[in-house]
């Protein structure tokens, strides 16, 4: 056997590359995650597991339709009072 120091195959990547990689992984890997918990969930609520979870109904909460408050106010009174959201920066790779 040889003892031959093996050279990596293919262009090395850049320190840029690989955070933009390792970015893209953790978005694929929290997609994932977030499509098994929403599978759990509906086993859960179809009913499985009932030795470890208890399905309640929730405490009913109330709304006032959209189209019911808008007209009360008026489409001038929302034009007046309208604030800009606070929102984060939005990533994009290079």
């Amino acid at each position: 056997m040889s003892n031959a120091i093996k050279k990596p195959v293919g262009r090395p990547m850049t320190n840029a590359q690989n955070i933009q990689a390792k970015y893209a992984s953790l978005l694929n890997a929290e997609k994932a995650a977030k499509r098994n918990r929403a599978a759990f969930e509906a086993q859960i609520r179809a009913g499985n597991y009932p030795e470890a979870f208890i399905l309640e109904t929730p405490a009913p909460s109330y709304y006032v339709p959209a189209n019911v408050w808008q007209e009360y106010v008026g489409a001038d009174w929302i034009e007046d009072n309208k604030v800009q959201k606070n929102q984060q920066l939005i990533i994009r790779v290079k």
